[in-house]
């Protein structure tokens, strides 16, 4: 189980972006699980909400759903997810909110006064020239993030072993 130390939490555009044309998300979550690697939000392999919801709450014990403020359960949830990984692996082939927010987190960690987590942001090569320059940016001498392109989900699963087996 070559991923057994790792709690990965895997961050990717789950409203945004469904053209078919990034990583199969859902097919990779099971791959970090398959070697032995802790998903943490896992649920973004779901099918749809409802699979979702009830792959939170098996991993929870809460139903969103049931919850007084879902959306702020949504968040502390997320950010606790954050502070506990491990590894985050950060995709970035379009623009969403809430991936940024879950990246700005990860590279917060140490102010918050928890480890450095190393961070892995994939964008597909056709999409590196679209790349935020904030992403683009992330000083790489203060943070243990890497930038790499992919070509196709193989490709991904190269970077992922190469980046969970550091």
């Amino acid at each position: 189980m070559k991923f057994s130390h790792c709690k990965v939490y895997l961050s990717a555009s789950i409203s945004g972006h469904k053209d078919g044309n990034y990583v199969n998300v859902p097919q990779l979550v099971d791959y970090i699980m398959e070697d032995g690697g802790d998903v943490l939000d896992e649920h973004i392999k779901g099918k749809d909400l409802a699979e979702m919801i009830a792959i939170v709450q098996r991993r929870t014990g809460v139903n969103r759903l049931e919850a007084a403020d879902p959306w702020k359960v949504v968040y502390e949830q997320d950010m606790q997810w954050v502070d506990e990984a491990t590894h985050m692996i950060v995709f970035v082939d379009g623009p969403s909110h809430g991936v940024g927010m879950e990246l700005m987190r990860g590279l917060l960690k140490p102010e918050l006064g928890l480890p450095a987590t190393p961070i892995l942001i994939l964008v597909q090569e056709n999409n590196l020239n679209r790349l935020s320059p904030v992403v683009k940016g992330i000083p790489a001498d203060k943070h243990p993030v890497q930038i790499e392109t992919y070509q196709d989900f193989n490709h991904v699963k190269q970077l992922v072993d190469s980046f969970l087996q550091q």
